[in-house]
């Protein structure tokens, strides 16, 4: 993997493709295009994922590493 995407993203809640290959870029782009279901579920998975992501969460991990690092 060569991006912190997937990482973000998790598995199952995006269509990932290699970034060097421009076909296997189309290929994806064009299935997503034409499977609503998968439109959908992305969708509503992406929905419950953004909810990991919140600026306490961030700012306590942000807290954390500073005071581990101070700490060593």
């Amino acid at each position: 993997e060569v991006s912190s995407i997937p990482e973000i993203c998790g598995k199952g809640n995006a269509v990932f493709f290699d970034p060097e290959n421009t076909n296997d870029m189309a290929q994806k782009i064009y299935a997503l295009y034409e499977n609503k279901d998968l439109q959908k579920r992305l969708v509503e998975n992406g929905v419950q994922r953004v909810k990991q992501f919140t600026w306490t969460s961030t700012a306590e991990k942000t807290y954390n590493l500073y005071k581990s690092c101070l700490n060593n």
